[in-house]
């Protein structure tokens, strides 16, 4: 047996003193033999260990109690607790815990800091790791209304950080548990807890490729609610598990708990662009009081999840190229999975299990049906829904249908099962056009879905023939049985109202290879279907066709730019690259607030005789970061004539909410098709104005190509 030396006592006892002098019960070999007491105010330039106790310092002229201010530090706390001036940070100053300026390679470990608005800072910095911190009771406000993003703080924020880490750390009881904000991005955010936030447990604010897993972001929550008795349907005022704004792309978020939030997944556009091409996976997002996820943005990915026991489960109007696959999706109030009010197109819904929904399984739509309105309700605005994928999932239990479909063109059923096996409940109702179904329930277990390309035939001439082209994309499946082909105008809403007549419909009779004729310029959705007849594919392309009447406004000077509202503004215009429908497209960014208005040509030379022409077009881009988006339904069109201004307002909006995709706008001089036109009858025609009006300041571009009258 091994004996102790006779000198352990007094070895233990110099060991304990010199633990105790920086207050840590660890052994000298841990740490370095000296450490530092924190002082209000403190720069960090040197590697630093800070002793244990609790410190209460304010924050210094710089707004921070601690800053560091070199590269290639790391800070250590030895049971070091950072306190600020008032409990929960409530004061509206930006006092920070510890603030790190635009340097390479800082670490923190194993600091508690609180009463701060925000615990940990960093702004412009580079390789920053975070680890073991707890940075709870930081700003907080669980009484706040709707505020948005007006409202900030909580236990860390980075803004344009590039590379990192946080990890093993806590950040409970704040506003916001963890903040990426102006192009912060390849974070990994893993192994933490940021529960009970008043706002979100995670927002995400143009950031780009952070990797959040295996994080506890529950109960974040904010509003008069109780679980159960007054929980589903209540008030949350947009708080979230996790919030994705402002542009924030190729996210991902595997394995994270986010139940009892107000969402558990919120995908949005609210303070700036919609946040595009991010993948949630294997997320528990159940019991929330509203949709457990929720999105509005395009091409996002919700496999895996778990969206169980909340008002909605999966909620993705306005979600175009959306992947919903494999989820769990079970004792929800209202619909399991609902997509409604706004656009929704080449949508993938398969693989899911969708149980036990208060009213429907899988709900789509271009109309609306809230939860207080019943199945035959019909809403007086219709968005896009067309080219939708729905295949191989299991409805059970749901009251009213498994599937329920409206106002939607272009849907493919495959292979989905309902109760006990059996076919699945499905009611196709009014306005549901080309509706393909292939296989049966069980056919799915031993198939593969085929897959094909689609060869984009680029800019066409209206009435001019040209040719749409597939091609094998995966040799070695199973062989292609049928061609479903769909070609219908594009665009987020129809200013008539109803949905337009696709140009190309077939159902399972199509070829590899169409031929088709356009007559109409626009901006035309080309989507095919093909199946084995088990399961399907889609792919799709978009297809500009031009117009061969009078054209107008083709480059940046041929355009006069005024703000309506305000004297002054800041405008700039050029000749921009990415018009898609051309060499170049007219671009053009400014900040006026509320109306602005285009105009082309200045000189007001068009000279286009009454009578000639039927139709103004052109193809618009824009991007809006403003909070509230567009006031009202735009662009409204002015047609400046001998006879004075003759105003178009259409029935619908059709600019998209944040960073836009391209649209084509059709005028009939004559005032149908969904527009509203006043003023006097149009004399020799002049010149064209765009108005577009934002609810605030922010700037906004716009990019405007293929302007022309035609018949």
């Amino acid at each position: 047996m091994r004996t102790v030396p006779r000198t352990y006592p007094l070895m233990l006892s110099l060991l304990l003193v010199a633990a105790a002098a920086c207050g840590d019960n660890r052994s000298a070999a841990e740490h370095p033999a000296e450490c530092v007491h924190p002082t209000s105010g403190m720069t960090i330039t040197t590697d630093t260990t800070l002793c244990g106790g609790t410190f209460a310092l304010a924050a210094g002229t710089t707004g921070a109690a601690l800053t560091i201010d070199a590269d290639n530090i790391t800070l250590r706390c030895l049971d070091t607790v950072i306190e600020g001036a008032q409990q929960f940070g409530t004061v509206e100053a930006p006092t920070v815990g510890v603030s790190i300026g635009a340097h390479r390679a800082v670490t923190i470990r194993g600091c508690t800091i609180r009463s701060y608005r925000y615990g940990v800072t960093a702004n412009g910095a580079t390789d920053v790791s975070l680890s073991s911190l707890h940075l709870d009771d930081n700003f907080t406000d669980p009484a706040a209304d709707w505020v948005q993003d007006t409202v900030k703080g909580g236990g860390i924020r980075f803004d344009g950080v590039t590379g990192g880490k946080v990890v093993d750390s806590t950040f409970a009881r704040n506003w916001n548990g963890i903040e990426l904000r102006g192009g912060t991005r390849d974070i990994k955010v893993k192994h933490n807890v940021a529960d009970h936030c008043s706002n979100t447990g995670a927002t995400l604010v143009d950031a780009h490729d952070n990797v959040f897993e295996d994080n506890d972001l529950s109960y974040a929550v904010r509003g008069a609610l109780v679980f159960p008795t007054k929980w589903y349907g209540v008030d949350t005022k947009d708080s979230a598990a996790v919030i994705v704004d402002a542009g924030s792309t190729g996210n991902a978020f595997r394995r994270n708990n986010m139940t009892y939030g107000g969402d558990g997944i919120f995908v949005r556009a609210v303070i700036g662009a919609c946040a595009t091409d991010n993948v949630f996976a294997d997320n528990d997002t159940s019991f929330s009081p509203h949709n457990a996820i929720e999105s509005w943005c395009d091409r996002n990915q919700f496999i895996g999840n778990t969206a169980s026991n909340s008002h909605y489960g999966i909620w993705l109007g306005g979600s175009d190229e959306a992947v919903v696959r494999d989820n769990i999706v079970d004792k929800n109030v209202v619909d399991g999975i609902s997509i409604q009010i706004a656009e929704d197109r080449h949508t993938v819904i398969e693989n899911n299990q969708v149980t036990h929904s208060g009213r429907v399984g899988i709900l789509l739509t271009g109309r609306e049906y809230q939860a207080w309105q019943s199945l035959n309700f019909w809403a007086n605005r219709l968005a896009n829904s067309s080219h939708i994928l729905v295949q191989n999932n299991q409805l059970s239990g749901n009251r009213y249908h498994d599937i329920f479909v409206t106002a939607t063109t272009g849907l493919v059923l495959a292979s989905n099962c309902g109760e006990a096996n059996a076919e699945p409940k499905i009611e196709l109702g009014r306005d549901t056009v080309l509706v393909t179904q292939v296989g049966h329930c069980g056919d799915a277990a031993d198939a593969i879905a085929p897959q094909v390309a689609l060869v984009s035939p680029g800019r066409q001439t209206a009435g001019q023939a040209f040719t749409l082209q597939t091609s094998i994309a995966t040799p070695g499946v199973p062989a292609l049985t049928s061609y479903s082909w769909l070609v219908q105008p594009s665009g987020l809403a129809f200013p008539s109202l109803t949905a337009p007549t696709a140009v190309l419909g077939k159902l399972r009779d199509g070829a590899a290879q169409e031929s088709i004729t356009i007559a109409r310029p626009g901006l035309y959705d080309v989507d095919v279907a093909v199946d084995n007849g088990k399961l399907a594919s889609l792919v799709h392309v978009q297809v500009p066709v031009v117009s061969t009447g009078t054209l107008a406004g083709q480059t940046a000077t041929d355009w006069q730019f005024v703000c309506d509202s305000f004297s002054t503004c800041t405008t700039s215009s050029d000749d921009a690259a990415d018009a898609g429908l051309g060499d170049s497209s007219v671009h053009v960014r400014t900040d006026a607030p509320y109306a602005f208005r285009m105009v082309t040509p200045a000189t007001r030379s068009l000279a286009i005789a009454p009578g000639t022409v039927d139709y103004l077009g052109f193809f618009l881009r824009s991007t809006n970061t403003n909070g509230d988006g567009w006031q009202g339904n735009q662009p409204i069109v002015i047609v400046k004539t001998t006879n004075g201004e003759t105003r178009y307002v259409p029935s619908a909006l059709l600019l998209s909410r944040g960073l836009g995709e391209w649209v084509y706008v059709e005028v009939p001089l004559v005032g149908d098709g969904g527009w509203t036109r006043t003023g006097p009858e149009l004399g020799t025609i002049e010149r064209v104005s765009i108005v577009t009006d934002t609810y605030g300041f922010e700037p906004i571009e716009l990019w405007i190509d293929g302007l022309s009258f035609y018949r």
